[in-house]
Order: structure tokens, then C-alpha cells, then sequence
């Protein structure tokens, strides 16, 4: 406290006010010198996190933190359940909204999710030991961090850290990190009736989303989309799991697959069909034309073009969004023909006969669908269709 200050207080009136005064600023001075200045670098990386329920009111509110710059997070599991959005505010006072989620435990309550945007992460720690003096941290603007003990350490998965602890902590702080005095995360956050506990970070970190994941038990409790594998074949499982998802939540996830893999044919086909279950035949004509255009595989992007344009043409009663999207049976049949020129499968020339036949050259489709019975392709789908073709 400066001197002018000091005789400016010292001269008022009630020098018994002064003097308790005097006493508060060195009680607090003391607590801020007594938490270690690698744990308050530790919450810049923390956040309040926020859950929503589908009609936009909130669900739940917790702390968490990041362990990654490109905003992998950890926070509990809890307020996710039965979420269909979250949002996290970090330690700056930036909102970031959480994109999806890699991974949760019910029993340890702690989940892996995705943040949008850049964040400040923290260093996480594999060792702790008991007694060992520990600190609760939170964002600068939620309060200061909080002292705690460990008490005991015990093993789980044979190398994940389960610590209890003592604190004067309440479970406002839940999700928050947990931090040793050299600035590195131990666990995460729990209080629960008279139990306080840290759950091993590298546990949730270690969190890997496979293409199963879009059905694993306790992730299917949260409305919020599962993220996609870092391997093509998972994330192609995922989008055939997630069709069975919200068609929001489904929607999200092609998008996602699409950004993270434009060279593969399967998002967009997926797309495509979402468009055209819309009824939005000319942005699916634009996603199919993308495909052709980005995708690896050109012969299935034209295989894919022609086989919705075709199974619209056929069947599809609206005239008029048809013809706005520029799709007909000769546009079916010139996609696939440009397949064809690329790498003749029996599968490509099997949905040319089909075209053939739609647009009535019954005679000209039966002698392709005959050929096809000569080739590996053979199937009674072929005699089914030949027979058509000569009884028209």
C-alpha cells in the first residue's frame, strides 16, 4: 500500500476501521502470494461451460478445461445428457460452441469434446502422489484457486489416477482442473456429498472416437453429434450410423466428413440423398456436380449422378422441380455412361440396361440384361428384368 495512502487512512476519524482494513489487504495479500504463479497461468485455460436443452432453455452450467490449442476439451459428462447444444466461455471471455464429442465415462463422469476456433491449453501430468498439496483452478473471473490435499491415490485401468481429496471446494467448482504447484492438470473436479475426488485428465485424453462410437451407450444419451474417426473407412461407418441420428445431427456429421475428406465419394452421395429427401433436388444436383468435380473416385461420382437423377426420374411426380434441377432419364443416362468410359463394372452397365429400359427400348435393355448374365454379375434380379422387357 502506498505511503499517501497509508496517512490518508490513518487520519480518518475511526482508526479502529483502518486498522481492520489494513489487516484485509494483508490477509488477501497473503492468499494470492501463497498460490503458486504456474497454477494461475493454469486458468487461462479453464472455461464455464453452458448445456441447452432443444427449445434453447438451459440445461446445466460446470467448469471444465482445454488440453489442446485447437479447442480439445474435458469437462464432465453429466450436463451433456440430454443436450442439443453447448457453448463454452473461456477464461478471455470468448464464446466458443461445442462442435461435437470424442468420448465420456458416465462412471468417473468426464467427457472429450470439440470446441470451434483457438484456445490456450494446459499441461497435464501422469504422476501424483499422497500427501501432496494441490490446487482447484477456475477461470480469473469465476474466483480465485482453491488449496487442497491429497489423501489418497489409487490406480484404475492399471494407469489412470483416481485421487481423494480435501478441500474447502463445494461443487460449483466440479470440472475444473485440478493442478500441482508446477502449473500442470492431475485430474478433473468432483464433489459429491462429503467425497471430493480428481479423475486422471490423460484418461479422458486418451478418448478415441471409432466408427462404433455413433452407438456407444452413453454418448447416445446427448442430442449433441458424435465426431468423425481420423480414418477414412471409421468415418465412413460412422456416417452410415449416423443416419439413423436427428436429421440435424446426421447433417452436421456430413458436413464434418465432407470438410475432413473431400476427396471421398461417400459424403457427398450422403448429402445428395439428405437433399433430395428435402425435396431439394437443385442444391442436390450441386452437391453431386461437387462430387464429380473433388472426389477421387470420378467414375463412381458420375455412378452416384446417375443413380439418384435416375431413381428420381422414375419415380418422382414433381414435374416441375425435376425439370428445375435439369434431371431426366437422358440425364441418368449420360452420367453413367461417362462412368462406363472410365472403368466398366457390371454394376455401372447394369444401371444403364435400367435406364434403357425407363425410357422404353425394352428390346435394347433385355440384350444388355442378357449379357450381364454372362459375367459374374449374374443374378435372378436379370432374369426378373428380362422377362419385363419381353412381356411389355
Amino acid at each position: 500500500m502506498c505511503v499517501d495512502t497509508y496517512k490518508r487512512l490513518m487520519s480518518m476519524k475511526n482508526r479502529k476501521l483502518s486498522f481492520l482494513f489494513i489487516q484485509l489487504l494483508f490477509f488477501v495479500s497473503l492468499t494470492s502470494m501463497a498460490q503458486p504463479g504456474s497454477v494461475k497461468k493454469v486458468a487461462d485455460a479453464t472455461f464455464t461451460l453452458t448445456t441447452f436443452k432443444a427449445d434453447g432453455s438451459i440445461l446445466a452450467s460446470t467448469n471444465g478445461f482445454f488440453i489442446s490449442t485447437d479447442g480439445v476439451a474435458i469437462g464432465p459428462w453429466k450436463p451433456f445428457v440430454g443436450a442439443d447444444k453447448a457453448v463454452v466461455v473461456d477464461a478471455k471471455g470468448q464464446k466458443h460452441n461445442v462442435e461435437c464429442l470424442l468420448g465420456a465415462n458416465e462412471i468417473y463422469d468426464i467427457a472429450k469434446f470439440q470446441v470451434d476456433g483457438k484456445t490456450i491449453s494446459g499441461s497435464l501430468s501422469a504422476t501424483i502422489s499422497a500427501p501432496e498439496t494441490v490446487w482447484i483452478a477456475v477461470a480469473p473471473k469465476s474466483g480465485s484457486a482453491v488449496k487442497a490435499e491429497v489423501s489418497s491415490v489409487e490406480k484404475f485401468m492399471d494407469k489412470y489416477n483416481y485421487a481423494i481429496l480435501k478441500s474447502a471446494a463445494t461443487e460449483k467448482m466440479n470440472g475444473a482442473p485440478v493442478v500441482n504447484e508446477r502449473g500442470q492438470i492431475i485430474g478433473i473436479f468432483n464433489a459429491g456429498g462429503t467425497s471430493q475426488s480428481a479423475t486422471d485428465a490423460n484418461y479422458a485424453k486418451d478418448f478415441v472416437v471409432k466408427g462404433l462410437s455413433q452407438n456407444d451407450v452413453a454418448l447416445r444419451q446427448s442430442n449433441i453429434r458424435v465426431g468423425l474417426p481420423n480414418s477414412l473407412e471409421e468415418s465412413v461407418v460412422a456416417l452410415m450410423l449416423s443416419s439413423e441420428k436427428p436429421v440435424g445431427t446426421h447433417e452436421a456429421l456430413i458436413n464434418d466428413f465432407i470438410a475432413k475428406f473431400p476427396q471421398a465419394n461417400e459424403g457427398y452421395y450422403a448429402k445428395a440423398n439428405l437433399l433430395v429427401a428435402q425435396n431439394d433436388l437443385v442444391n442436390a444436383d450441386k452437391v453431386l456436380q461437387e462430387e464429380v468435380n473433388k472426389a477421387t473416385s470420378k467414375d463412381e461420382a458420375h455412378y452416384n449422378y446417375a443413380r439418384i437423377v435416375y431413381l428420381n426420374s422414375v419415380n418422382s411426380a414433381n414435374a416441375d422441380k425435376l425439370k428445375a434441377a435439369g434431371w431426366s432419364l437422358d440425364k441418368a443416362l449420360t452420367e453413367v455412361e461417362k462412368a462406363i468410359a472410365i472403368k466398366s463394372l457390371e454394376v455401372y452397365r447394369h444401371l444403364q440396361a435400367q435406364i434403357i429400359f425407363a425410357k422404353g427400348d425394352y428390346a435394347k435393355a433385355y440384350t444388355e440384361f442378357d449379357a450381364l448374365t454372362k459375367t459374374p454379375f449374374k443374378n435372378p434380379e436379370l432374369y426378373l428384368e428380362m422377362a419385363q422387357s419381353v412381356s411389355i
